[in-house]
């Protein structure tokens, strides 16, 4: 933040934020299982886990939310069929030591896992005192929930009691949820509640989590949810009731009456997504215009690993949700699209439905021609902590061999995606120098001649990626010493310090120096010729 006040950053300023469109004109940076610290299934639950990524920014999050054990239980029901939506009747399992686990109150856990939990109402206070701390704009929770009436009717009194008035618990005035959204402005320090809005006459529902969306006319994916299966909870009254702006909706279709709702929300996996997107991208694009559409990893990323969320965002896709815990190429991407953005990014007015009619994706697009030329001349202060704890025992600690890694990513249409991959030489010490002259790559975007690599590109959903490794020991694998990601419409030209942060993603002092050269090429390639559909 000190070189972008001084001027000197790679990464540009960002104009002031246009908070007067609604709600689903805008990228929102979300979170995936936002109470995991580690993989899927060897991990925990972890409240402080809320707090990390609201105040780095993330403005959607998602809570798994079970039964918890009855206050009294009745000894005489050996079956405990007295509240069948108990997790802990299901899977035998007891809270890590220091959660904040209330007796009769809600849990928060991932399901059918032996992941310890930790308390609904330990996550609603931390949610409550860290969600406006660093920024004001709106947050959404998303609450897949597991539990019976009784422990929901629970959840809407303890989030009522933590959040008071931040709670967004009627609609605002002039905004009917049957008619229109209200403006991201109009929602400053608000907590927006999406669940399942069942009628009150309800017995038995359609799932009410996202994971449990599916796919009209598409064949099952082999990637399904197993939570999404056994789960069939009908929402009381109450909870429905604070599903306002935000209702989560099974997925049947485009011309289906709830696809018209301006309040409905559609979360698929990223795979039922991709083969949305094969099987009717127009309707996909139209649809994300107006109405929000979520994104969730794959049930097979067990390991937590991370899609690339780029795909997703030139979908139109609001919310792509990913695993913060997990410092991969997904969230390295997340991180440059939302740098300084405080969570909403507006989208292109093309992505937009105040615009012309669009036909395909790619028509939606700003096409643009540019030469980018980086030269990379020295690192100073690179950071040493990589993290891997074998690595400190393998690495001798008086060498540091740091290259830097540098990748132009940009996705497009599949068969066009596009990663320039560079690499300087390798340096000595936490201050390298690679040579007077520096290393040079360039990435020719847009035009260039017929035997050259060709890119089109949105700059809104393009990158450029620098990743410091110690090649010390390791050619193959070696451990990340420091990154950077910035988006390609906040890259500036000059002589440029670029921001490093470490191998868990904090800040730190650690700088590359290099020079930025960007022309813009008057020429270009017909679309046409670029893209078939």
């Amino acid at each position: 933040m000190a070189w972008v006040q001084l001027g000197t950053s790679a990464q540009g300023p960002l104009p002031p934020k246009d908070l007067s469109r609604p709600l689903t004109h805008y990228f929102i940076s979300s979170s995936h299982n936002s109470y995991l610290v580690g993989d899927q299934l060897n991990t925990k639950a972890n409240a402080e886990a809320y707090r990390d990524i609201l105040l780095q920014g993330c403005r959607y999050v998602e809570i798994d939310v079970w039964g918890g054990d009855p206050v009294k239980p009745d000894a005489r029901d050996s079956s405990q069929t007295h509240r069948p939506n108990t997790l802990m009747s299901k899977v035998s399992k007891s809270p890590k030591p220091g959660s904040q686990v209330e007796l009769g109150e809600p849990i928060v856990t991932h399901g059918w896992t032996l992941i310890p939990p930790c308390g609904f109402r330990e996550v609603c206070a931390i949610i409550g005192t860290s969600a406006f701390v660093n920024n004001d704009l709106p947050i959404i929770v998303s609450l897949e929930v597991h539990a019976d009436t009784e422990q929901q009717e629970a959840m809407v009194r303890i989030m009522k009691e933590e959040w008071g008035e931040l709670l967004l618990d009627e609609p605002l005035g002039g905004y009917d949820p049957r008619f229109r959204l209200p403006k991201l402005g109009d929602l400053r320090r608000r907590i927006l509640v999406k669940v399942k809005k069942s009628p009150a006459r309800a017995i038995k529902t359609a799932t009410s989590s996202d994971s449990e969306s599916s796919i009209q006319d598409l064949k099952p994916m082999s990637d399904s949810n197993p939570k999404a299966k056994s789960s069939r909870i009908a929402i009381c009254q109450a909870l429905s009731d604070l599903a306002i702006y935000t209702q989560s909706e099974a997925f049947r279709g485009f011309d289906t009456p709830a696809a018209r709702k301006p309040s409905h929300i559609f979360s698929l996996s990223e795979t039922k997504l991709l083969e949305l997107d094969e099987a009717d991208g127009t309707g996909l694009l139209f649809h994300n215009k107006n109405y929000f559409m979520g994104c969730f990893p794959s049930g097979r990323r067990i390991d937590s690993s991370n899609p690339d969320p780029s795909l997703f965002w030139h979908m139109g896709v609001q919310m792509v949700a990913l695993n913060w815990h997990s410092l991969d190429e997904g969230m390295m991407l997340h991180h440059g699209m939302f740098a300084d953005e405080d969570g909403w990014v507006l989208k292109h007015a093309r992505y937009r439905n105040t615009d012309g009619i669009v036909e395909f994706q790619h028509d939606a697009i700003p096409r643009g021609a540019r030469d980018i030329s980086i030269t990379i001349f020295s690192g100073f202060d690179i950071p040493d902590d990589a993290d891997d704890e074998q690595y400190h025992i393998r690495r001798d600690k008086s060498v540091l061999r740091p290259q830097v890694k540098v990748e132009f990513h940009c996705d497009q249409d599949e068969g066009d995606k596009v990663e320039h991959r560079f690499k300087t030489e390798t340096g000595k010490t936490k201050d390298p120098r690679f040579g007077a002259t520096g290393s040079t790559t360039s990435f020719d975007i847009g035009w260039s001649p017929p035997d050259a690599t060709q890119i089109v590109y949105q700059e809104l959903t393009c990158f450029i990626r620098f990743k410091v490794v110690d090649v010390q020991k390791s050619l193959a694998a070696p451990p990340l010493l420091g990154w950077a990601c910035i988006r390609l419409d906040r890259l500036r030209e000059g002589y440029r310090l670029i921001e490093l942060s470490d191998a868990r993603g904090r800040v730190t002092s650690g700088v590359l120096l290099v020079k930025i050269s960007i022309d813009v090429d008057p020429r270009s390639i017909p679309r046409a010729r670029l893209y078939q559909k």
